[in-house]
C-alpha cells in the first residue's frame, strides 16, 4: 500500500477558525406546526448559565428565543484538513410527544489541501443519532465508497448566500423534525426539500454570519419547499455563531474542566487515539432526560468494528481511510490536532514523521518483532500494548512473546522532545498450524518497501479497495 506522497504547499496563511467560516454548512431544519415547535432550536449547552440541568426551563421562559451557536473544531494531516462542526439543541421536541434535553449531531468536511487558500472539498460525513451518512459534490470524484456508501450529493451556498447550487463552499443539511424516540436526523437536501410536509411543517434556516442571532418563531410564514435554496436573507434566516471546541466555553473544554455540568460518565479508550480518560457521557438533566451521547462518544453503530466509539471524533484520517476512498494523496500524519497531549507536549508540524508500517499479525510459538522507526525521533514508548510486550525506548525496537491468540491493540509513541507522533494497531494473534509448525518471527518493513504485505484480516477488509489503496500512505 505504498504510494507517492505529494503535498501541495500553500502559500495562504488560513487559521482553523478562517476555514470554519469558509466551510460553515447551512442547515435547514424542519419542526412541527403545533405550539411546541419555538423551543425546538440550536444554541449552546451554557447559553444561559452553567447548568445544563435548566436548560428544558430557560428554552420554555423565553418561548425559544435564543442564541443560535455551533461548535466547531479543526484538525489537520499533512494533505487535508477535518473541519467539525457539532450542533446542540437543548431542548427537542418530538411532534407533540414527550420531548428530550440535550441532543446533539455533527458534520465533519473533508478538505484536500490543493495549494489554494481553503483547498478543494471532498466529501463531508454526518454523524446523527450515531449513524454516519456519506455525501459528495455531484460533479467530480475525488471520493468513492469503501466500506460506507455514497448516500448522495451535496448542494452548496457561495459567500453570498444567494442560491444553493451544485458549487460553491457552504454544504446545505437538512436537520428532519424529530421523531418519537429517535430525536432529530441530519442529511443532505435536495431539490425536493427531502419530502417535507409543508402542509402541516415549517422550516428554519441557519447559517453562519458570526453573530449569534435568534430564531423566529414558527408560523404560517415559515419556508416552505418553494423557498429552499433561496436568498437565505429573505427566508427568515438565523445567523449563528462559531465557537471553538477546546475554547474555555467550548464543549471539549466543559468536558475537561467542569464535571459538574453531566450527569454520567464513560471511560473512553479511542481505538487509535488512546484518550484514556472518564469524560462527561451525557449533560445534567431534570425529569426530561438526556437521550444521546457526547461527540467523543458518538459511535457509527453501521460500519462494524473498524472505527469504533469515538473515533469519528477523535481519529478523522483513520475513519475516513475505512469509510471511503480518497482519490488523491492522503497522509496518516497529523500536522495539527488539538486534543490529544502526551507528556504536556502536542502532535503537531514538528512531530516526528513515522516510516515504519506495523506488523499486525503473529503466530503462537514465535516471537512478535517489530522495530518502528520514526525520522528524528529520540524516545519512544508504548501507551498501549498487551501484557509482556517491550520496546525499547532509544530505538523503537518492540518484542513480544504471545501465548494466547486474540486480537490485541497497540499504541506507539515516537517523540523528538517537543512533540510527538501516534502509531495504533491491531494485533491478531493467531492459533498454531493444526498438525504443523511454526517458526521464525514477524519483522518490520519501513514505508519504502513496496513488498509489504498486509495480514489477512485486513485483507479480507480492504480486498476490494487495494488497487485503489495503492495510492495510499501506511497507517
Amino acid at each position: 500500500l505504498i504510494g507517492v506522497l505529494i503535498i501541495p504547499i500553500s502559500s495562504f496563511a488560513v487559521t482553523d477558525a478562517q476555514m470554519a467560516e469558509h466551510y460553515a454548512p447551512v442547515f435547514y431544519q424542519e419542526t412541527s406546526n403545533d405550539s411546541k415547535a419555538p423551543f425546538d432550536r440550536i444554541t449552546k449547552v451554557d447559553y444561559d448559565d452553567n447548568n445544563p440541568a435548566n436548560n428544558y426551563d430557560h428554552v420554555l421562559a423565553a418561548n425559544g428565543v435564543i442564541p443560535a451557536y455551533v461548535y466547531y473544531s479543526v484538525i489537520e494531516s499533512e494533505t487535508d484538513y477535518f473541519i467539525y462542526y457539532v450542533i446542540y439543541h437543548a431542548w427537542t421536541n418530538e411532534g407533540g410527544l414527550s420531548p428530550f434535553e440535550h441532543e446533539t449531531d455533527g458534520v465533519m468536511v473533508i478538505v484536500e489541501k490543493d495549494g489554494t487558500q481553503y483547498g478543494n472539498f471532498l466529501a463531508a460525513e454526518v454523524m446523527s443519532y450515531n449513524r454516519v451518512s456519506v455525501y459528495k459534490e455531484a460533479i467530480g470524484n475525488d471520493v468513492e465508497q469503501a466500506n460506507l456508501m455514497i448516500s448522495g450529493n451535496l448542494k452548496f451556498y457561495d459567500d453570498s448566500y444567494n442560491s444553493a447550487t451544485d458549487t460553491g463552499n457552504h454544504p446545505v443539511f437538512f436537520i428532519y423534525k424529530a421523531a418519537d424516540g429517535d430525536g432529530h436526523r441530519v442529511r443532505n437536501w435536495t431539490d425536493q426539500g427531502s419530502g417535507i410536509n409543508t402542509d402541516t411543517n415549517r422550516l428554519v434556516a441557519y447559517y453562519y454570519n458570526g453573530s449569534a442571532e435568534n430564531a423566529p418563531a414558527v408560523d404560517s410564514s415559515g419556508i416552505s419547499n418553494s423557498n429552499l435554496g433561496k436568498d437565505i436573507s429573505n427566508l427568515h434566516g438565523t445567523g449563528y455563531a462559531l465557537i471553538n471546541m477546546t475554547s474555555s466555553d467550548g464543549l471539549w473544554s466543559l468536558a475537561l474542566n467542569n464535571s459538574s455540568m453531566f450527569d454520567s460518565f464513560a471511560h473512553y479508550y479511542g481505538y487509535n487515539m488512546g484518550w484514556n480518560q472518564n469524560l462527561g457521557a451525557s449533560f445534567t438533566s431534570d425529569s426530561h432526560g438526556a437521550s444521546e451521547p457526547l461527540p467523543w462518544l458518538w459511535d457509527d453503530t453501521g460500519d462494524g468494528t473498524a472505527v469504533i466509539a469515538g473515533d469519528w471524533f477523535f481519529d478523522p484520517i483513520h475513519t475516513i481511510f475505512v469509510h471511503i476512498i480518497v482519490n488523491s494523496s492522503y497522509s496518516f500524519k497529523y500536522q495539527v490536532y488539538p486534543f490529544f497531549v502526551w507528556n504536556g507536549k502536542h502532535i503537531d508540524t514538528n512531530s516526528p514523521n513515522i516510516t515504519s508500517y506495523s506488523v499486525r499479525s503473529v503466530t503462537i510459538g514465535q516471537n512478535y518483532i517489530y522495530d518502528m522507526q520514526a525520522d528524528n525521533a529520540t524516545y519512544y514508548d508504548l501507551l498501549e500494548a498487551p501484557s509482556g510486550m517491550s520496546i525499547n525506548h532509544s530505538t523503537g525496537y518492540i518484542n513480544w512473546y504471545p501465548n494466547n491468540a486474540g486480537l490485541y491493540h497497540v499504541i506507539a509513541i515516537a517523540s523528538n522532545g517537543t512533540s510527538f507522533s501516534i502509531q495504533n494497531f491491531p494485533l491478531t494473534v493467531l492459533p498454531p498450524p493444526t498438525g504443523g509448525h511454526s517458526g521464525g518471527g514477524g519483522g518490520g518493513c519501513t514505508s519504502g518497501n513496496s513488498n509489504a504485505s498486509l495480514p489477512a484480516f485486513l485483507l479480507i477488509l480492504f480486498l476490494p479497495l487495494l488497487f485503489k489503496a495503492l495510492k495510499k500512505k501506511e497507517y
